[in-house]
């Protein structure tokens, strides 16, 4: 019998590789999978499915998209209950409120689930892509920090800053749909390609253009594969409601180092795009930009779970956004510093603007000469969030020039300006420079705390991380074993969330079942104390009596965000000693 071609559109990795698992094992079949989810899924779907395919297999939401857009039948993988259940147990090891959310066909099963298993777990049942934003700000206001869903709920979350754990398909749920996927396909024929709309009509026009109806459905664009624009249109759909919102649009869009003009306009049920390439300059060694949609915070590293909620870094970096001071972030190496700076910027004026990022750690004293003064100075940027981090790096000379630029330059109120500096126990650096920032700059600071200073956080932080690495690895792994978390609290975690992404990476690897065992962790900490000999080293300060107390008054009252009381009392000395030092 002949072979059924499969075309399969997995939304995440872990899926796809389970995919492949499945078909090696079957005869009757011949699958391709493509990974993709949502918008991405359907051009994947658009580019190849006239290729011969009998019947396409997807998932959740971009199987419901892909239903809109193909000429062929689609098969949905269904979710089983054993998978909302794999979840729920994995969720149960976060210690923060969270909820599950989902269509009818997740709600029902975690319904009866938490009935028999007589779990109280609180449970929202939506009924279209449009009901998945407003449910999940409720969500938020409401307390809860986390949730459990499909793909789009999960996606949804992580745009509103919230934490979020995918129902993922195992074997039995994708062997079902393969099944039926190959009954299916041998009782229909395939539909009739649907001819493109206004294509002669716009064939010859210089701008690229992407049109879509009241839907989203993109039914007319002339973007190139592999060409220009050197993005896909789809990308273009998220900014539908603000062209209906505001009667139009008119805005940069940045991608790799090309600033391009983004024009939208509404005309009945149709949205129109119209890009056209405006600028092409910026020199990627030196600035790395950062579009809107490259800006994503890093789920673990912006977590916080401690109840003084005043004091959240993430908290802070928030309310900043509006906020027109530059920001100062301080903090140990991998507590997130990067993520606290994208933080900021999604919540200010600029967050439809591209970031710069800046890194000191490579640039030298002549690269600097070329950022100030050259061709692809910061002068030139306007309406940017410009992230300069790791200004331990800067030397003294570099030091006085950046001093300069920002006494003498309007690039301080033209753009938004957030400075980073990665402190060790070997002192902070760039003295000179943080003095300035907190002095005649007027920074505000914020100031991530090291891991082991927050290891109740652990369990929240790994749960949060297992989650998302299943969606990658197809891992089953849902928790630790009993002593194995205790382990992970013991440690030290010098380079803290980095080095707790690299630990849980390795432990995901070693891991076969659903729970992490206390000897793998052990060994792999064991690892960790080597490649990190110095962890345990005591520091000196250096300098003269005077560098040395300037030193620690600077990093006090940056740690107290510029409380001098605090500060003292931190020091431990008296107000006005503090006073009279300052003064001086």
């Amino acid at each position: 019998m002949e072979k059924v071609k499969i075309m399969s559109v997995a939304p995440y990795e872990g899926l796809r590789d389970l995919l492949q698992q499945v078909a090696r094992t079957r005869a009757d079949i011949e699958l391709t999978v493509f990974l993709g989810d949502l918008s991405k899924g359907v051009e994947q779907v658009r580019a190849v499915q006239d290729m011969g395919y009998d019947v396409i297999l997807s998932r959740g939401g971009t199987a419901e998209m892909i239903q809109e857009v193909a000429n062929l039948p689609v098969v949905e993988i269904d979710v089983s209950g054993f998978d909302v259940l794999r979840s729920i147990r994995l969720a149960q090891n976060y210690s923060g409120p969270f909820a599950i959310v989902g269509f009818s066909s997740i709600t029902s099963s975690a319904r009866t689930l938490c009935d028999l298993l007589q779990y109280k777990i609180d449970i929202f049942t939506i009924r279209s892509e449009n009901e998945v934003e407003d449910c999940l700000a409720r969500l938020a206001s409401d307390g809860f920090s986390m949730v459990v869903g499909d793909t789009i709920v999960v996606k949804g979350a992580k745009d509103l800053g919230l934490g979020g754990i995918l129902i993922t398909s195992g074997p039995e749920s994708v062997r079902l749909s393969i099944d039926y996927a190959v009954r299916l396909s041998r009782q229909i024929i395939r539909s009739n390609r649907c001819e493109t709309l206004y294509k002669n009509i716009l064939g010859g026009v210089s701008q690229y253009i992407a049109v879509f109806d009241g839907s989203g459905r993109d039914v007319y664009s002339n973007f190139s594969m592999g060409g220009e624009p050197p993005f896909a249109a789809g990308i273009l759909k998220k900014y539908i409601p603000n062209v209906a919102s505001k009667g139009g649009l008119n805005m940069p869009l940045r991608y790799e180092n090309t600033l391009w003009s983004l024009k939208g306009a509404a005309f009945d049920e149709y949205t129109a795009f119209y890009v056209d390439k405006t600028l092409e300059k910026y020199d990627g060694e030196i600035i790395r930009t950062m579009s809107s949609d490259e800006v994503t915070p890093d789920p673990v590293e912006s977590y916080y779970g401690d109840t003084d909620t005043s004091r959240s870094p993430s908290l802070k970096a928030r309310a900043c956004g509006d906020y027109a001071r530059p920001i100062f972030i301080r903090g140990e190496p991998g507590v997130g510093k990067e993520t606290i700076a994208k933080i900021v910027h999604l919540n200010s004026p600029y967050r439809d603007y591209p970031m710069a990022i800046v890194d000191c750690d490579i640039i030298g004293d002549k690269k600097w000469d070329a950022l100030i003064d050259g061709k692809t100075s910061l002068r030139a940027l306007k309406g940017f969030t410009i992230f300069v981090k790791n200004i331990q790096h800067i030397s003294p000379d570099a030091q006085k020039k950046v001093e300069t630029v920002l006494n003498n330059t309007s690039i301080s109120k033209d753009n938004r300006l957030i400075f980073s500096l990665t402190e060790s126990r070997a002192g902070a650096g760039a003295d000179q420079l943080c003095e300035y920032l907190l002095g005649k700059l007027c920074c505000v600071t914020i100031c991530p705390p090291p891991l082991r200073e927050r290891k109740h956080d652990i369990p929240s932080l790994s749960s949060l991380y297992i989650g998302a690495e299943n969606q990658k690895l197809a891992s089953q792994a849902i928790g630790f074993e009993k002593n194995a978390m205790e382990a992970m609290k013991q440690f030290d975690w010098p380079q803290n969330i980095t080095q707790l992404k690299r630990v849980l990476n390795e432990l995901l690897l070693l891991t076969k079942g659903s729970y992490i065992s206390e000897s793998d962790v052990l060994s792999v900490l064991k690892s960790e104390e080597k490649i990190c000999p110095a962890t345990q080293a005591q520091w000196m300060p250096t300098g003269t009596l005077e560098e040395i107390i300037r030193s620690a008054i600077i990093q006090a009252l940056a740690a107290e965000d510029m409380n001098q009381t605090r500060a003292a009392k931190r020091l431990g000395i008296s107000r006005s000693t503090l006073w009279k030092r300052l003064k001086k």
